[in-house]
């Protein structure tokens, strides 16, 4: 072997190292995605097209705890070749780079944001906040749902239904606005009324034909003993009883 070719064999070496070093770590966005595999397109701006082949994309999860997400087209990606550059079809992308097609609104630091197709989104701030916004429902299926807020537990809606076999309230219940049973009502304690009338317990009760009153306090005057006539003209003809 002469200089000459030692020398064009070493520089046809050098030539292919570099190109298979170039090709060991590249960006790219991906063009299309069937199943577990994406085609990555490594010239985005370019007229030509300059894919890859199919290729898997790194999985955070993917054993016993296993997640799912397909990368989004013209997501960016970085693209491992694990052949050395010789192989594309060896190579696995790695997911995600921010780019211009998506980009996030908000970048503070102590704040983590999961967000999809901008109609369901979950922050978390490093203050101990977390909150869940959807354009549509948020719906929970468990056998059991336990909620513990030392402080308090704040609900606003336009409409606020509740189903349930047997619901029970420990402590006091304030309501302001009309309240609507359908149904009865037991009550086995005391209902009382402002000033005007108490009932004790068992003492009042409400049906279809009508109220039953048996034990109440109307203005200081005691139901059950109290005692009045009334003549033709509609005037009492004595003074109640106590």
């Amino acid at each position: 072997m002469n200089l000459t070719k030692a020398i064009l064999d070493l520089t046809q070496r050098v030539n292919g190292l570099e190109r298979q070093l170039r090709n060991l770590i590249r960006l790219g966005r991906v063009k299309s995605v069937s199943g577990v595999k994406a085609v990555i397109d490594y010239a985005p701006n370019s007229d030509e097209d300059y894919l890859s082949p199919p290729i898997q994309w790194i999985a955070f999860e993917a054993g016993e705890v296993i997640k799912w997400r397909a990368p989004s087209l013209g997501e960016q990606v970085v693209v491992l070749n694990l052949s050395g550059g010789v192989d594309e079809a060896q190579a696995i992308a790695l997911p995600a780079a921010y780019c211009s097609d998506f980009s996030p609104d908000d970048t503070d630091p102590r704040k983590n944001i999961l967000s999809i197709l901008d109609v369901f989104k979950v922050t978390s701030d490093f203050d101990g906040n977390y909150l869940v916004e959807a354009d549509s429902s948020v719906k929970f299926i468990t056998p059991a749902f336990l909620v513990e807020a030392s402080d308090v537990i704040s609900m606003q809606t336009s409409e606020y239904n509740r189903t349930a076999s047997t619901a029970n309230t420990k402590g006091t219940h304030t309501q302001t606005g009309d309240v609507k049973i359908k149904g009865a009502l037991d009550v086995s304690m005391q209902v009382k009324t402002p000033t005007v009338v108490s009932y004790s317990p068992g003492a009042f009760s409400l049906s279809a034909n009508g109220a039953t009153l048996s034990d109440a306090t109307i203005g200081n005057v005691k139901f059950s003993i109290h005692r009045h006539k009334v003549n033709n003209e509609g005037q009492p003809t004595e003074t109640p009883i106590e």
